[in-house]
């Protein structure tokens, strides 16, 4: 406490300077968005930070390929340009490969092991196959 009684001028001027900085740096750092809240016929400014997701689907014609073993539901995809569907599935020459989506049915086809199809560009969603063992879907 005799420390404190010697030096309180150093006190005062560090405290003014520490609230003087935090006052700068809250100033500073009015990016986020703000809003007016009233509360008890009083306005009130508060400032929130805001972070901006974007949510960036899978292009196929990067992948470039879908693998997958028997029936799955697949994550929605892009297509950049009209595709050329290349596929295989050996253990399908004695039943169905079906590539499904919610705009298509590109491919449905019976008692074949491999194939082709042609795919517009766009967006695909609600993707699935139904095939029997290990497939492949190359875009061309």
């Amino acid at each position: 406490m005799a420390w404190a009684r010697r030096h309180w001028v150093a006190l005062v001027v560090g405290t003014v300077l520490f609230l003087v900085g935090l006052g700068i740096g809250a100033s500073g750092s009015s990016s986020g968005s703000s809003k007016t809240v009233t509360v008890a016929g009083q306005a009130k400014t508060v400032t929130q930070p805001v972070t901006v997701v974007r949510t960036v689907a899978p292009k196929a014609t990067a992948a470039r390929a879908l693998r997958g073993v028997d029936g799955q539901n697949l994550p929605p995809f892009t297509l950049d340009h009209d595709s050329t569907l290349v596929w295989s599935c050996p253990g399908c020459s004695t039943s169905n490969f079906v590539l499904n989506t919610d705009q298509d049915v590109p491919i449905n086809s019976l008692n074949h092991a491999h194939g082709t199809s042609f795919l517009p560009a766009g967006r695909y969603t609600g993707v699935s196959v139904i095939a029997t063992g290990p497939w492949t879907i190359r875009f061309r």
